[in-house]
């Protein structure tokens, strides 16, 4: 009897999930054919993917050192896996919450992990392409790519859907995603390395360093830090007519039409966050609480904290990551830049609108781009990740010490079940704990996980919103696979 080639299955897999999908973007089909289109496909695809077998080669890590300082805690390619086999929180502190030094007394609660009820044990057993593709059409997203690594190796990555919809290209796991504000866990060791080499205090203001003043007017006395930044805890807020207008996204308004933005860093820093500046607000820019007290994420307060280590560094952001983080650990398709990147293996960013299409957002950037532009394929997104895993090192490449990364991990605040450490936090996945970075940005959305007990790294990356439909939130669909992997890499 003849066997089918497993290359052809997995072409063909991608390409009727490729089918499937754009029979959903059309806005004219009713709600029930489009859903029916997806299922008919889901089951196609279920009946292809049984005998996929997908591999990738490992990156070769190379060496790189750093130093170790107690500054730290403060004060306040596939090895062996079958091809089936394997958020915002606003909010003021609550009575539960704790701001501290030391760890939080609580481990984050189950509310923000998918739904762990028995009856969904079942789901363990469906083949990965039917799992992903089902949460792809419910929430509406175009293409996604995923990627796992254990004990430094890469030992499995796949992807499903398209990377570019106008031209009908399904993605592959070459594919390079915008992380969005998954970005952060990259700012979160780039400030924290360069506190252990003893450039960046801390607990020191920011004002110094940052070459201006960056202080709530309601509490003017109380510094704001580089730990407050990492926590966002410091009182900076976002000033949404600020933020929103300094995204090369061609509606936005700030004449500037997709790729790098033009401005300078510490420029629109200074613009928003210093009286007298062209978009300071200072009811909108900072919180009504005290630095250090309340939790709201920022992505101006970790654009600052980017910007403390261009000033410490004495070079830009992207340079010193490109030079200090990627190019070390192998990575040669992430970059903060689009530039630096190959425009051919960008993936573009979509959003689901009302009637029921897709709008694409172009390749953007952002003009406070260490909050939330960077791009990478799946695999090297994993890599990222597994740096904390390996306690600071991937294979034999240090970035930095396992102190560094246990004070990153240290729980500050807890809020809406998200552990807040610095730079990265802790939830809680399908009843699991896990670290990492959960994020996204305007047609985009990342995972990038590890598991503490095992070492496992997750990333799941996306082209999509994730919409919130069928009464589940955006970060319960993408969660939901990230803890579907972590299920798989037990077994591989």
């Amino acid at each position: 009897m003849l066997q089918p080639d497993p290359g052809w299955i997995a072409d063909s897999s991608r390409a009727l999930v490729a089918t499937a999908l754009a029979a959903t973007e059309r806005a004219a089909v009713p709600a029930f054919e489009k859903g029916l289109a997806s299922c008919l496909a889901a089951f196609v695809v279920v009946f292809f993917s049984v005998a996929c077998s997908r591999a990738a080669a490992p990156a070769a890590p190379a060496s790189s050192d750093a130093s170790s300082s107690d500054v730290l805690d403060g004060q306040g390619a596939v090895d062996d896996a079958g091809g089936d086999g394997a958020g915002a929180t606003d909010d003021a502190t609550t009575a539960g919450d704790t701001v501290s030094g030391d760890a939080a007394d609580t481990e984050p609660a189950d509310a923000a992990s998918p739904d762990t009820d028995p009856a969904d044990a079942a789901v363990a057993v469906e083949p990965l392409n039917f799992f992903v593709t089902a949460r792809m059409a419910d929430a509406h997203v175009p293409g996604l790519a995923v990627a796992i690594v254990r004990d430094g190796k890469l030992v499995f990555t796949d992807a499903w859907g398209y990377a570019d919809l106008d031209a009908k290209e399904p993605v592959t796991p070459d594919h390079v995603f915008l992380l969005g504000t998954g970005s952060q866990l990259v700012t979160g060791l780039a400030v924290m390395r360069l506190a252990e080499e003893g450039t960046i205090d801390l607990d020191a203001a920011v004002d110094t360093l940052a070459g201006f003043a960056v202080r709530n007017p309601a509490f003017d006395d109380t510094p704001v830090t580089a730990r407050q930044l990492l926590a966002h805890t410091s009182s900076v807020d976002d000033d949404f007519d600020a933020v929103d207008s300094h995204y090369s996204i061609s509606s936005d308004g700030s004449g500037e039409d997709g790729g790098d933005y033009k401005l300078p860093l510490g420029a629109f820093l200074a613009d928003v966050l210093v009286p007298g500046g062209d978009w300071y607000d200072g009811d909108s820019v900072y919180t009504g609480f005290p630095p250090g007290e309340n939790h709201r994420l920022s992505q101006t307060g970790i654009a600052l904290a980017g910007w403390l280590v261009e000033k410490a560094a004495g070079q830009g952001f992207d340079t010193w990551c490109e030079a200090e983080l990627f190019a070390p650990l192998g990575l040669q398709h992430t970059s903060f830049r689009l530039a630096d990147l190959n425009s051919e293996a960008l993936v573009e960013p979509q959003g689901w609108n009302d009637s029921g299409g897709w709008d694409a957002y172009g390749h953007y950037g952002f003009a406070g781009y260490p909050s939330t532009t960077l791009r990478s394929t799946a695999a090297e997104a994993a890599t990222l990740v597994a740096v904390l895993a390996g306690e600071g090192s991937f294979g034999a490449t240090k970035i930095v010490s396992p102190a560094t990364v246990a004070a990153m991990e240290k729980v500050v605040i807890v809020a809406d079940g998200w552990g807040q450490g610095l730079g990265v936090g802790t939830l809680v996945v399908a009843g699991a704990k896990r670290i990492g970075q959960v994020g996204g940005d305007y047609g985009a959305g990342s995972v990038l996980l590890y598991a503490p007990d095992s070492g496992v790294s997750v990333a799941v990356v996306s082209n999509g919103d994730w919409a919130i439909t069928s009464e589940m939130t955006d970060d319960a669909l993408i969660l939901e696979i990230a803890a579907r992997l972590f299920a798989d890499a037990e077994k591989m």
